[in-house]
Order: structure tokens, then sequence, then C-alpha cells
């Protein structure tokens, strides 16, 4: 999840390159690591039909559709784990965190369907008469008819993903007035926010507000390039990456632990790189070979670096689980026993001594003798008794 840390360049990463698919994937062949890319967008990678008849109408209406449907089932599983104790630890008392991330990955698939709705072309009939069409299809007129229902809704998800920005941007501000009432619904929410700002350090919380806040930038900077010259965009991305990576290092590192750093760093680095890379080819040799070899390479080490987290992350899971530790612990426990002799238990018979006929405890338990003393403390005491 998002509150580990791991993650936030490779999405970074991921958004950036899945927006800009036609730049850096030009091929039309099915290539597995563009679908890797945009799973992590939440996106099947695939051209989909779910239905005949579907046109680009619906497939808008889709895009906010599939983020409310995955939300309201994180919702729906905080809710029951807090009324249900089997609910939470089904869910492992993680449903917070996953809730979270989920919101993370969806940034960029709400961005893309946002924009989608909000751009429009101009159709020219003469010089003096010209109509405004939705640019995905021109059929349906901008701002009537079918389109205003559509419009609406996009323009609430903008009003909450620039909320989203806003809040995670100055969360550390937020908190501290979080006593005042109209501030009380942070409190509420702290668990959310702690997921966020939880691996990083104090001064810098607001880094994944940041990242989202350039991202925003570069969604809006691709979308006002109506003529989509991919080098203005490439050199967008590039700068936004090293911006980025200068203010790491002059921070010190934004993280807790070193190895986040350098996890954030080199995933934006390798973007920034790649941008670098695919412009020089564009300009110079425009050769398609090359550049889906310079992706292929930049991608693999995103993928690579994205197993080796997941593997960690699971690792790490199935170790401090209960079920790890009560399996280690019988297994620690048999092999002690193992090491053990069986003490031999001598009960005593009736026919005592005069001076321990007195005593009714001496009847009833048992004596027990060992043949090897376990430390060798108790032999010295036997021995001095």
């Amino acid at each position: 999840t998002v509150s580990e840390g791991m993650i936030n360049g490779l999405v970074f990463y991921a958004n950036v390159v899945h927006r800009n698919r036609s730049i850096y994937f030009p091929s039309t062949e099915a290539n597995p690591l563009a679908v890797f890319i945009a799973w992590l967008n939440l996106d099947l990678g695939i051209e989909t039909c779910f239905y005949n008849g579907m046109d680009a109408y619906a497939k808008a209406w889709l895009q906010f559709v599939f983020p409310v449907y995955i939300w309201l089932i994180a919702g729906l599983i905080i809710i029951l784990s807090r009324r249900y104790r089997i609910a939470a630890r089904i869910s492992c008392r993680n449903a917070v965190k996953v809730l979270a991330t989920l919101f993370l990955l969806s940034f960029a698939k709400l961005g893309r369907a946002i924009v989608t709705v909000l751009t429009y072309t101009s159709i020219h009939y003469s010089d003096t008469v010209h109509v405004s069409a939705w640019l995905p299809d021109a059929n349906i007129r901008y701002l009537q008819g079918i389109h205003i229902p559509l419009f609406i809704t996009a323009v609430v998800f903008l009003s909450l993903v620039s909320c989203y920005i806003l809040v995670l941007m100055f969360i550390q501000c937020l908190q501290m007035k979080s006593d005042t009432l109209p501030l009380l619904w942070v409190n509420k929410l702290k668990p959310l926010f702690d997921a966020y700002t939880g691996p990083f350090k104090d001064r810098y919380r607001f880094w994944p507000g940041f990242l989202l806040l350039l991202l925003g930038i570069l969604f809006v900077l691709f979308a006002s390039n109506h003529h989509d010259e991919p080098d203005r965009k490439l050199i967008f991305t590039t700068i936004c990456c090293f911006l980025v990576i200068t203010l790491a290092l002059t921070f010190r590192g934004v993280y807790r632990k070193w190895p986040l750093n350098i996890i954030e760093s080199s995933s934006i680095l390798n973007l920034g790189l790649l941008s670098v890379i695919i412009n020089y080819i564009l300009k110079h040799s425009k050769s398609q070979t090359s550049q889906t070899v310079a992706v292929s390479v930049s991608a693999g080490l995103i993928f690579v670096m994205f197993i080796i987290v997941t593997c960690y992350q699971g690792y790490k899971q199935v170790t401090t689980s209960r079920f790890w530790q009560k399996f280690t612990l019988s297994m620690w426990r048999s092999e002690s026993q193992q090491g053990l002799e069986e003490p031999e238990i001598i009960t005593p018979t009736p026919d005592l001594g005069p001076q321990q006929a007195d005593n009714m405890t001496d009847r009833l338990l048992p004596v027990v003798r060992f043949d090897k003393y376990r430390e060798p403390v108790l032999e010295y005491q036997d021995d001095n008794s």
C-alpha cells in the first residue's frame, strides 16, 4: 500500500508514460510492458467493447464509474471491519490503507477522463458559421444535449481532485489547526492522511501532494498541446523529473528510510532519462525500433523494481502474520523438547520410615529424578544439599 512509501515513484512513472502512450509506445502491437503500465493506472491496457454499439460517450461514463465502483468496495470493507470482527480479520485491518492506495492509483485515470470530457473542437462550415463539438465524438455538440450531464460530472470530479491535491499539500497546516470547529473533519480522516504521510519525515509530509500537483500540471500542459507535438510533452516531463530530483537532494531525502529515497529517485530519474532519449531519437534518427528498445529497457527496470517491492512486502506480511508466528513457535517448542531427555518418575511406596510418616505430602506427590541435569547449577545445588 501507499503507507509503505515504496510505490510513489513507480506510480508517478506509470502515470506519465501511460498518459503519453502514443509517444513512449509507438508500436500498435501488443506489448506486455505497456499492459503492466496500464494496470498501474487501473486500466486494462487493451481495447475493450463491453456491448454492441458502445461509443465514446459510453466509454467516458465508464471512466468515472470504475474508480467509484472500487472506492465503494473499499469503503464497504472499512464499514464492515468496524462492525464485525470477522471482517476485520479477513481484511487484516488494512482497509483504510488500501483505500488510500486506490485513490492514488485512480488519480491519473480520473485526470484523463476529465480532460477527455472537457476538450472540444470547432467545426467551420464557412467563414462566419462554426459550431463547437466534443472532440472524441464530433456528432455531440459541446455543452448541448447529452454532453451537459457528462460535463457537470467532470466538473464535480475536477473539484474533488483539486481538493484532494490541496489537502495533501497543506496537510501539516490543517492538522495543526484541527482542533477548531471548521477543521474537525481532519481528525476524523486522520487514518487516511497518515497512510500518505507516514513514511515521510515530519517536515516533508507535503511530498505526496506535491507529486500529485506536478502530475496535474503535466496533464494540463499535455491537454493544452493541441498540435500534439511530442517534443514539448517530453521537455515538460524532463523538467518536472529533474525538479523533483533536485528538491529531493536539497532536502537530503524526504523519507524516513533511505531505501525509499533511492526507489523513488531512481524511478523518476528513469523517466527523465527516458524522455531525453526519446526526444533525441525523434529529432534525429526517428527510428521506431530504437524507440521501442529504449522504452522496453526503461519499463523493464520499473517492472523488475515492482516485482522486488512486491516480493519484499509479501515476505514481510507473511513473517509478521499470526499464523507464521504460531508456526515458528510450535517448531521451536518441538525442537526444544526433542533436546531434553524424558525424566524418570518414581512413586513412593507406602512403607516409609517413622520420620516421613507424618508428612502426608510425601505420600501424595511423586518424586522426579533426572539422570542428566539440564543446567550445571542444579547439580551444584544438589551436591551442597
